[in-house]
């Protein structure tokens, strides 16, 4: 039989859980597009931004996070082809105030390291002058600057702000 006192302790942790659990919802979010003649599906959910993690990421890192996308045939992007299939979106460090984006071939588990022979580099813009995310926010939207005209992907984290072009 429990006594009071472990009952008492559960009780105020599952209430402390719940409390978090349903105070801080994470949304699963699905934006789906044509890029050219492909069609282009991005899934990923709102995580917190961790400027914490970001910090540690070391110098020419791939860092995955927490978005795939689909490409339902071939794009050409920069001279570079990308099959129709699955990637894991994230991000190369090249300095604190500069990032490439990267598709990694292949959709990687939460523990999965990344292969770099599968990385592949999007012409990339970074900035830190859009604000912040209290989450990470990724979408697909037409460019600007640079890419203007052109069908980019978005990943807002923090005050960082990657834009990687999608032709």
């Amino acid at each position: 039989m429990l006594k009071a006192s472990k009952i008492v302790a559960v009780a105020a942790a599952l209430l402390l859980l719940s409390a978090v659990v349903t105070g801080h919802p994470h949304f699963q979010k699905t934006t789906t597009c044509k890029v050219g003649n492909a069609e282009a599906k991005l899934e990923y959910f709102t995580a917190p931004a961790n400027m914490e993690h970001v910090k540690n990421v070391k110098t020419g890192e791939f860092v995955k996070s927490f978005a795939k996308l689909t490409l339902g045939q071939e794009l050409t992007v920069g001279g570079t082809s990308l099959p129709a299939g699955e990637y894991q979106v994230g991000a190369i460090k090249n300095s604190d105030n500069d990032w490439t984006m990267g598709l990694h071939k292949g959709a990687l588990g939460f523990r999965d390291a990344p292969d770099p022979s599968k990385v592949i580099k999007l012409p990339s813009m970074f900035s830190k002058n859009h604000g912040k995310a209290a989450h990470i926010y990724f979408d697909i939207s037409p460019g600007f600057g640079k890419f203007d005209g052109k069908p980019v992907l978005i990943w807002h984290f923090g005050d960082l702000y990657l834009v990687g072009a999608l032709s």
